[in-house]
């Protein structure tokens, strides 16, 4: 739950950047591009050598502790715990390659104790108190905030995100585009709106 949040908060932010920047759309900086999450591994190493934990950890009551005894971790021993979660923990964020991944990952920590990252970079999660349901809701509606701004921020990609689909699969585009038809007062049942572009 943690990372879900982490992930839909970096997904909006990195998209609201986007945004305000007026940037074309290009399939390397979508969710579904494995180079879109690689600032996210640097930014949450920072988190951790710097705070012991991240804004989805932080919700959970989960801080990251040294099995070396020292009281922080350093930013190199943050990156690398960082980067095998990517690679190793989530598939680089791409299906089905991070579900299988997550699966060995669980079936490793039951197993072993400790996941993979954790015994690489000599650190491990404590979590001094069991997460109630008061933190799993906050969890919860942190993800649909952040996901709904995400939303928002891709909408001007829409329509060239559209045509990238119907050059792979005109079915798949049409069942797409019929599934965002709405009707709107002054327009005719069937037209798609027009989606606002950002100010320039």
């Amino acid at each position: 739950m943690a990372r879900l949040v982490d992930s839909a908060l970096y997904a909006a932010a990195a998209l609201g950047v986007a945004y305000s920047l007026g940037l074309e759309y290009s399939s390397y900086y979508t969710p579904s591009a494995p180079a879109f999450w690689l600032p996210m591994v640097v930014l949450e190493a920072l988190f951790l050598s710097r705070l012991g934990t991240t804004p989805g950890k932080w919700l959970m009551g989960i801080r990251l502790a040294s099995l070396l005894g020292s009281p922080r971790i350093s930013f190199g021993r943050a990156l690398l715990r960082s980067a095998l979660v990517f690679f190793l923990g989530t598939g680089l964020m791409m299906f089905p390659v991070g579900l299988v991944m997550m699966l060995f990952s669980y079936w490793s920590l039951r197993s072993r104790g400790i996941c993979l990252w954790d015994a690489r970079a000599t650190t491990l999660p404590v979590q001094p108190a069991k997460s109630g349901a008061g933190r799993f809701a906050g969890a919860a509606i942190t993800i649909y905030l952040a996901l709904t701004a995400a939303g928002l921020f891709m909408q001007p990609w829409i329509p060239t995100m559209l045509d990238e689909v119907e050059k792979q699969s005109p079915d798949a585009a049409r069942q797409l585009r019929e599934l965002m038809q709405f009707q709107l007062p002054g327009t005719q049942q069937g037209n798609t709106p027009t989606i606002p572009q950002p100010k320039e």
